[in-house]
């Protein structure tokens, strides 16, 4: 046995350092760190990969964020981002339901610190919401976003730009706006 592990199990010194540099369940700025997209974007590599397959492959997929993938896939995928590995989805349910995963899984809330007031003053904004708001609400959750670190920064930057894509993608496909309500 080596470090507790059967014979049958035993890995390299390498994998096991890989293996120990998680990205599901840490911190974000953990998680970045053990595995961050290449360049200045300040995001783990597994929200790129997965937010990139959505992209590339599952904008015209009816559901693609409410249809669940399989709990056990998703343990292996899980797995092998934490060890390291690059991704490959066989499925576009994969990479969504591995990305709501990921979100689900941080320990802290995104908007760490700004959150509350954040929630103040979006609900202080009088806008009908039929079309984009306009007002001074915008600038002042801006600021307060910039507040946060880089990393969750990057990532809700990330998020709401797919987040774009998917809900105007749904719209243009189904002509329902509510798609996702």
């Amino acid at each position: 046995m080596v470090f507790g592990l059967k014979s049958k199990d035993r890995k390299s010194a390498n994998d096991l350092e890989k293996y120990n540099k998680r990205i599901f369940g840490v911190n974000l700025n953990e998680a970045v760190a053990n595995g961050a997209v290449s360049g200045s974007v300040r995001v783990p590599r597994i929200v790129w990969e997965c937010v990139s397959h959505v992209n590339q492959h599952g904008l015209n997929v009816e559901g693609i964020y409410r249809i669940s993938a399989s709990k056990s896939k998703l343990d292996e995928l899980e797995r092998l981002a934490d060890a390291g590995n690059q991704m490959s989805f066989d499925d576009v349910h994969n990479a969504a339901g591995l990305l709501k995963r990921f979100l689900r899984q941080l320990p802290t809330h995104v908007l760490v610190n700004v959150r509350k007031s954040c929630e103040e003053v979006a609900s202080s904004c009088q806008c009908n919401f039929d079309s984009p708001c306009r007002c001074d609400t915008v600038n002042q959750v801006s600021a307060l976003l910039k507040q946060l670190p880089v990393e969750n920064y990057h990532l809700l930057s990330i998020v709401f730009v797919h987040a774009q894509h998917v809900v105007q993608n749904m719209t243009e496909l189904f002509n329902e706006p509510a798609i996702l309500g």
